[in-house]
């Protein structure tokens, strides 16, 4: 059985983005565990913080997937995050392996402050998809190592530096309909990388294409509203 985990730090709650990106999440009819600050209308919430506002940090993000993941019932599960319109298609993959994490590949970042689009090869956390019990695994040696004050590498499980972790290998899967990532000037991870020039590492930008909103697939008159 596949569910979805949607963590949040509800800072966007509200929005027309993270309204439009709950709908999207919501039209999947899958079962959904939201691991959330603050309460949502998503499923039986598991609070962190007792429902108040923590923010944000490395450690929160790591305990609050955790706390959902020992929350949910299902075999394997969708990360979900609270500024990705994800595609219907998105939804439609099923792990093949237990051993391994996956990423959906069909995904474009779209920057708010000047429409821009683009997609490389790439492997994100809010397109992840994996067992279940895997991820508990992972999850729970990432937060001891840093309770021991060890550093916990990378954000991507089975990618880069988060191979020191474990050594679960990831891969990718590509669905049918393309889903966006919006950078509105708060995310996590910036709203850089939006050019070859910007990567220090070109490796990490293989494949790099501009696209224009109207290509997407989506409702590009709602897109350049947001």
């Amino acid at each position: 059985m596949v569910g979805i985990l949607y963590y949040s730090s509800n800072e966007l709650d509200g929005t027309p983005l993270n309204d439009w990106c709950i709908d999207t999440i919501k039209a999947s009819g899958l079962p959904i565990t939201p691991s959330t600050q603050l309460p949502t209308d998503l499923g039986n919430n598991v609070l962190y913080g007792s429902g108040r506002r923590l923010g944000r940090s490395q450690s929160i993000l790591y305990k609050q997937i955790l706390k959902g993941l020992l929350a949910a019932k299902e075999d394997y599960l969708f990360f979900c995050e609270h500024d990705v319109l994800y595609h219907p298609s998105h939804f439609d993959f099923v792990p093949p392996k237990d051993d391994t994490f996956y990423y959906d590949g069909n995904v474009v970042k779209y920057r708010l402050s000047d429409r821009k689009v683009v997609t490389y090869d790439c492997r994100w956390l809010s397109q992840l998809c994996a067992s279940r019990e895997l991820l508990i695994a992972h999850y729970e040696k990432r937060l001891n190592m840093i309770a021991a004050g060890k550093k916990a590498y990378g954000y991507e499980p089975g990618t880069g530096q988060s191979k020191r972790i474990d050594k679960f290998k990831s891969d990718k899967w590509y669905s049918e309909g393309i889903s966006i990532d919006v950078r509105h000037g708060g995310n996590w991870t910036g709203v850089q990388r939006m050019d070859p020039s910007e990567f220090r590492n070109k490796k990490t930008c293989k494949d790099f294409k501009v696209l224009e909103v109207e290509e997407l697939g989506w409702d590009t008159e709602r897109l350049l509203s947001l």
